[in-house]
């Protein structure tokens, strides 16, 4: 990985673009999987995942649900469908 300086990594946009597919399909790999591996951490990771599928990073809690779009809602799910039920 590049890094500018000690304090702050810096990652190339074909690193992050590499590290990214790996967290969709066919690999799939999780946040903390990666985030053992690369030593990114894992908000970071997310961040760049989340900015990658088109979405915003934060929920907005506040925002009721009738107000999200039908692609918001369909990636929510897809996106708990893999989560097991305790």
């Amino acid at each position: 990985m590049t890094k500018d300086n000690k304090k702050n990594n810096r990652y190339s946009i074909a690193e992050k673009e590499r590290l990214v597919a790996r967290m969709f399909p066919p690999e799939d790999i999780s946040l903390a999987d990666l985030a053992k591996e690369t030593g990114i951490s894992k908000s970071t990771l997310a961040t760049w995942k989340y900015k990658a599928a088109g979405k915003p990073n934060k929920v907005n809690v506040n925002k009721p649900c009738t107000s999200m779009s039908s692609r918001e809602k369909f990636l929510i799910v897809i996106e708990t469908y893999i989560m097991s039920e305790i």
